[in-house]
């Protein structure tokens, strides 16, 4: 988030978690999985996405075609390929945050046998 421009962190900061949600459910996000997930990750998971999004609107459109193919085939690739990190990134979260519970739980469960 904190590579996002002063005046987009702040609007995104007023964004409310819910509105948060909607907004990752429009670019693809699985409903349930982004439930689980607390309003730092949602703000960080959208700043990811607005960060990889704006990039590839921004291309200029007077760019020649190359030998990899047209512009707009690479802004496709890359799209995917930046959604792919994103999906990766998000996994990774909820791992950490179920190792997390479990580490929890293990933890609640000591506390209980030791009485």
């Amino acid at each position: 988030m904190e590579k996002l421009p002063v005046q987009k962190r702040n609007a995104l900061s007023q964004m409310n978690s819910e509105r948060l949600r909607s907004k990752l459910v429009d670019t693809g996000y699985d409903d349930n999985k982004l439930a689980s997930l607390d309003r730092n990750s949602l703000l960080n998971l959208y700043a990811e996405y607005l960060l990889i999004k704006e990039p590839l609107d921004e291309v200029p459109s007077g760019l020649a075609d190359d030998a990899e193919g047209s512009t707009e085939e690479r802004s496709e690739r890359e799209l995917r390929l930046r959604e792919q990190e994103l999906q990766l990134r998000m996994r990774k979260m909820e791992r950490q945050e179920r190792k997390e519970e479990e580490e929890r739980l293990e933890r609640q469960g000591m506390g209980t046998e030791t009485e």
